[in-house]
């Protein structure tokens, strides 16, 4: 009866269709009730159909699932010859009691009809635990030992590029793509109804042309971003070039100029010129560079009148220093203490030279009044002692040239001490001069030993005179008296000149410290006449 009611949907659906209308009724134990398609008949036994109800619950999972929760089920189930793709309702009685169920089948090669359209060659296998449910297949050929090779549009084009690992992977991991040659090969996992995967269906696509074309879409691409990076490069070179020049322009006018400005500036302060200064209005870096050299330049000229004043003899000069960091300020400031006080110690040691010089004049003239009086008490000892006489004349004549040098060290000492221009000059003059009193004291030191001599040589010949001796041995003994106390004098002129010498030695040591800074202060102090 169902058969009867049906027919003419049947006929219109594959009329329009193209395909069977593949309708299957199904009792709520799993047993099949009704092949719609099926003209006569509902199982094969052994080669002979039957129109009987046969059990499917052992192999139709789908059946048992729709009478059990009756609610839809849809979706991908492996039959008797392979997959096949369902669609399951439950049916309901007027009463709504369950009276089992209905599913509508579609072959699973008009899913595969999408390839042929696109003219992608693919293959299909099925897993191979699935051969015990699909028994029409057992005769299909293997790929390894886990799948099923149901059906390859291209055999030979599959031999050797789709293998039994890469459907693993796509069946884990949900799709799996890889190249081999020329060719993509995509491999898809088939899952059923209840999401476990069944099988795999794997793509083999023949890339070269789409290669061919990305070789040459790439290759006008190249092309095209030369072009484009000549005409950037091109642009930005001129850009380059312009904003360079007016950069030039405007750093020459700006910048350049005032710096060539402050290095004239900076070589003719090298040079000791301090007449030119800049003029800027400028509140920038150039400005504050002008500004800085321009109080250089006050600055070197304070220094110069310092310096000027200095040369002069004025040592009275208050330096002033710009920062705690003026250098030159500090050496200038050092420099003029320094040369004070050197001239200081040189004025105390001209005032002990002239001190000394007076004492070696006094202790010459008195050594120049007893020889007098020597020479006076020998001339009455007769011819005996005309040679002592002529000795003592020559001892008063030198004591007359010591006296003159005496004179004349104090004379050069005076000059040192009144002006500081000859102070150079007078040190060295006073040194010589130091040498020659030392030299001078020597002889005098002779005589007064000679002398010394004389009047021994007189007591012993008054002793042995006797008594008309007495008189002649109390002059003996006053002349060796005088010799002593001539002799003590010149040793301590003699002290008192490498004392006045040293003090000088120490004063020119001081001078000689002058920095070289200083050098036309010292060329001027040594030029003074």
């Amino acid at each position: 009866m169902l058969k009867e009611y049906f027919n003419p949907f049947v006929e219109s659906y594959q009329s329009i269709v193209g395909s069977p209308f593949s309708l299957h009724y199904h009792l709520p134990n799993g047993r099949s009730l009704a092949r719609i398609w099926r003209d006569g008949w509902q199982v094969e036994i052994d080669g002979v159909r039957h129109d009987i109800s046969d059990d499917i619950s052992s192999f139709r999972a789908t059946v048992l699932e729709v009478n059990r929760q009756k609610e839809p089920v849809m979706g991908i189930e492996v039959g008797r010859g392979g997959f096949v793709i369902r669609g399951l309702v439950p049916v309901r009685g007027s009463e709504g009691d369950h009276l089992g169920s209905v599913e509508m089948l579609s072959p699973f090669s008009e899913a595969l009809s999408v390839f042929d359209q696109e003219d992608i060659e693919y293959g299909l296998y099925m897993n191979y635990e699935q051969r015990e449910v699909a028994r029409q297949l057992r005769d299909q050929p293997l790929l390894d030992s886990s799948f099923v090779r149901m059906g390859e549009s291209d055999s030979v084009l599959f031999q050797g590029r789709v293998e039994e690992g890469l459907l693993h992977s796509a069946q884990k991991e949900g799709i799996g793509i890889t190249y081999v040659d020329t060719y993509q090969i995509a491999v898809y996992p088939i899952l059923d109804f209840s999401g476990t995967a069944v099988g795999a269906i794997a793509t083999v696509r023949d890339i070269s042309s789409d290669l061919a074309d990305i070789t040459a879409y790439r290759a006008e691409a190249e092309g095209e971003q030369r072009r484009l990076l000549l005409i950037v490069l091109t642009v930005v070179v001129v850009t380059i070039t312009a904003i360079s020049v007016i950069t030039f322009f405007s750093l020459f006018r700006g910048v350049v100029q005032p710096l060539q400005q402050a290095v004239g500036l900076a070589r003719r302060l090298e040079q000791g010129d301090l007449s030119t200064k800049l003029h800027h209005d400028r509140t920038d870096e150039i400005g504050v560079l002008s500004n800085a050299l321009n109080r250089v330049v006050d600055q070197l000229h304070c220094r110069a009148d310092v310096a000027m004043a200095i040369a002069s003899g004025d040592l009275r000069q208050e330096i002033q220093l710009a920062s705690e960091h003026d250098v030159n300020g500090l050496a200038l400031k050092k420099t003029t203490e320094r040369l004070s006080s050197s001239m200081s110690r040189v004025c105390d040691s001209s005032v002990q030279v002239e001190a000394s010089s007076e004492q070696i004049s006094s202790s010459s003239q008195t050594l120049a009044s007893s020889a007098s009086e020597q020479a006076a008490s020998l001339q009455e000892m007769g011819s005996a002692l005309e040679e002592t006489a002529g000795k003592i004349r020559e001892n008063a004549q030198n004591t007359q040239e010591a006296d003159s040098s005496a004179k004349e060290v104090l004379s050069l000492a005076k000059s040192g001490s009144e002006s500081m221009s000859t102070m150079e000059q007078t040190i060295a003059d006073i040194e010589n001069s130091g040498e020659k009193v030392g030299s001078f004291m020597k002889v005098i030191e002779d005589i007064a030993f000679q002398t010394n001599l004389l009047a021994l040589n007189a007591a012993v010949e008054a002793a042995r005179a006797g008594a008309h001796g007495k008189g002649f041995a109390v002059v003996a003994d006053e002349v060796r008296s005088l010799a002593g106390r001539s002799g003590k004098a010149a040793q301590e002129s003699v002290g008192l000149i490498e004392e006045s010498r040293s003090f000088v030695r120490h004063g020119a040591a001081i001078l000689k410290d002058v920095t070289a800074s200083f050098s036309e202060i010292v060329r001027k102090i040594d030029e003074l006449p």
